[in-house]
């Protein structure tokens, strides 16, 4: 491609200047576009190494952690202390839907399963804390002021645990008269909720930020003034229905389906390319001889060049990487670990879930164990 425009009129002094900044913003453009695909590259080929590599590694892990939950549920009716099975419950709940929420290959029949071993837990932590809760009142004899002085640190610790997390909970209608027992599970049910809708909040976000990937780049990347004014100048221009000349008429045709796909995906390089290929061959001599134009190109080029740039930076947030970032975070603490990285931690993880069934398996090291969950 000709890296400068067509210079017509004699104006090729005056244009010098714009013209190397046009060549030089072209030259940055095919640079970053090259950058782009293989930042592309590199993640796919990540990507692949990591299903190829770490996923049956992965897949190891969680068929060790339904083993660990199904012990956990066999044992629990072996503990005489209903705050030690509160304990399994919450286990066996908490493990059951990390195991979910991860990119797993489990069979639809033990997703099923884990499903039910959540609601059923969850349905007996509540109960078991009921009761707890009633024989703690027994034992309680509080003064009221010694009651609201409790109440008052609970809702104290409440607040700043809040502000440690970011979350806003209005705890204005809070009743210091409740008894400590019933006040902490009325600030739990309140910060359990804000917690909720932060998390959907975030989903929210999340969900919209991979949709506008998801989306075709016609949808997502609107045409500006400038590039409209270009391709309805190059309309003009490439047109055949006035062409006379029947061998030119089909080079104008064949162009003409070019220069329409081109506006359609927003393809800017394609456009300048016609633009230089049929300028030469024009008969209208002002075609690019306005200051104006040159200008416009060399910031349609510079827009291009910074869409490419975030386009960069923002691919590992597209949704076809989801695996690669959320297994890089949850075994090695950042969104784009390698494959080498990932698999390293993974097989330490293993070891340490195999070292957990077996400390859970002997009824002697079970409670240390659970400690240690």
């Amino acid at each position: 491609m000709n890296n400068e425009l067509v210079i017509r009129n004699g104006e090729e002094e005056k244009f010098r200047k714009d013209q190397k900044k046009y060549a030089d913003a072209l030259k940055r453009l095919l640079k970053t576009e090259k950058e782009l695909e293989k930042e592309r590259a590199r993640l796919d080929s990540r990507f692949e190494k990591l299903v190829s590599v770490c996923q049956p590694v992965l897949d190891e892990i969680f068929s060790l952690q339904v083993e660990i939950i199904r012990l956990l549920e066999a044992s629990v009716d072996e503990e005489k202390s209903i705050g030690m099975q509160r304990d399994y419950f919450y286990k066996i709940s908490e493990l059951s839907a990390n195991v979910l929420r991860s990119p797993h290959s489990l069979s639809h029949e033990v997703c099923v399963s884990l499903s039910e071993s959540i609601e059923n837990a969850q349905a007996k932590i509540e109960e078991i804390s009921k009761t707890l809760k009633e024989e703690e009142k027994k034992k309680l004899n509080l003064s009221t002021e010694d009651q609201l002085a409790i109440v008052m640190e609970i809702l104290e610790e409440a607040e700043m645990a809040c502000a440690m997390h970011g979350i806003h909970v209005d705890f204005s209608d809070a009743d210091l008269a409740m008894h400590p027992q019933d006040f902490e599970e009325w600030i739990r049910i309140k910060v359990k909720a804000a917690f909720k809708d932060k998390e959907a909040e975030e989903q929210g976000e999340s969900r919209q930020y991979e949709e506008f990937f998801k989306k075709p780049e016609k949808e997502k990347v609107a045409a500006t003034p400038e590039l409209s004014a270009l391709y309805k100048k190059l309309v003009k221009l490439i047109h055949p229905d006035r062409e006379q000349d029947e061998k030119v008429r089909a080079l104008k045709e064949e162009a003409m389906k070019k220069l329409t796909v081109a506006y359609e995906k927003r393809d800017l390089m394609e456009l300048l390319r016609l633009e230089s290929e049929w300028a030469k061959t024009s008969e209208a001599a002002d075609f690019t001889a306005d200051p104006k134009e040159i200008k416009n190109h060399i910031g349609l080029l510079l827009k291009k060049i910074k869409s490419l740039k975030i386009a960069k930076s923002s691919l590992i947030h597209d949704s076809k990487y989801f695996k690669l970032r959320y297994i890089g975070v949850t075994y090695y603490g950042v969104y784009d670990a390698t494959p080498k990285e990932i698999l390293k931690s993974l097989e330490e993880q293993r070891a340490a879930v195999n070292e957990m069934l077996r400390m859970l398996s002997n009824p002697k090291s079970r409670k240390r164990a659970l400690k240690m969950m």
